[in-house]
């Protein structure tokens, strides 16, 4: 529900439901035991190799999925009502 929230098209819902929800795909990478489901979907670890250059992970520099699929990173078009339940 998070992830449509900021990228579904505006008004395609009256109201949305977050069941314990994803917010940010990074922390909850952090947060889980089951890493072969995240590295999976994703294609490796949020920060699995550091530029030399920039001294940023290559997934944070060239947008990757982390980045580009984590509903946190649209929260400020969040238009639609969302009753979150967590618990």
């Amino acid at each position: 529900a998070n992830w449509l929230n900021g990228n579904a098209p505006e008004g395609m819902f009256s109201a949305l439901v977050c069941h314990c929800g994803t917010y940010d795909l990074k922390s909850s990478y952090s947060s889980t035991e089951e890493l072969f489901f995240m590295e999976k979907e994703f294609g490796g670890p949020p920060f699995a190799r550091v530029s030399a250059d920039t001294n940023m992970t290559v997934g944070e520099e060239e947008g990757g999925a982390y980045k580009k699929y984590t509903p946190s990173a649209k929260a400020h078009l969040w238009k639609t009502p969302t009753l979150v339940i967590h618990g």
